[in-house]
This record gives structure tokens, sequence and C-alpha cells, in this order.
């Protein structure tokens, strides 16, 4: 997580669950298999952009709120989604998993950590 945003304060994770609810863990992992998810925006001289800045390039270092959570939670489902490693439990859920997800039980975020596991290294 450090390696990834030095500027960030530390990450104690207490209770696996909180740490995992609010998407900052998931998005250091998929950061970490793909640095290009966290990469910023890169300008050429002429102002104009490059490359386009990951989907986790403007992730909330320590979101203190819901919205801050769900906004973290969306940025590693949209990250994985560009990669072509969707993650939904359900047809329904493709539309905005973020809340399910945030509201997720312990066992849930399992599967989802599963889902990292078993996808990442093979991108």
């Amino acid at each position: 997580y450090a390696l990834v945003w030095p500027d960030a304060p530390p990450l104690t994770i207490v209770d696996a669950a909180a740490a995992l609810r609010d998407g900052r863990v998931f998005a250091a992992v998929i950061s970490s298999h793909v640095p290009a998810t966290a990469a910023p925006a890169r300008p050429t001289s002429k102002g104009s952009f490059k490359r386009a800045a990951g989907p986790l390039a403007t992730l909330s270092a320590a979101p203190c709120d819901e919205d801050g959570a769900l906004s973290n939670v969306r940025a590693v489902l949209r990250a994985l989604h560009e990669l072509g490693v969707p993650f939904a439990t359900s047809r329904a859920d493709e539309t905005d998993y973020a809340p399910a997800l945030y509201g997720a039980t312990a066992r849930e975020l399992l599967l989802l950590a599963l889902h990292l596991h078993s996808s990442l290294p093979h991108l």
C-alpha cells in the first residue's frame, strides 16, 4: 500500500472486513499487479494527454465517510472491468455493485479476494 501511495497515511489493519470494505486494500493489490491502473494522466508538451489516468489514480487514500469508500469501491470495480476480469455476484449487480460490496460480509469480501487471487496473476 505504501509503495503505491507513498503520501497516504499508513494503513493499519485491525479488522480485516472493515479494511477490505473501503477498497484501499483491493486497490493496492490490483495496482501492484497492473501499475498502470494507479498511474496519473500523462500530459504532453502541448497540454493534451498522452495517456488517461488509471481508474485507481484518484483513489481516496483515507476515506472517512461512506461516500469516499463507495468512490474507492467503484474505482476498484471499474479497474477490474477495464482489465477484463469484472466482479459481480449476479447480472443485476453489474449496474452498480459498489453499495452491495461496501455493505458486504467478510465472507463476500473473501470472494472478491479469491477472485483477485485467481485472476490477477494471469494479466
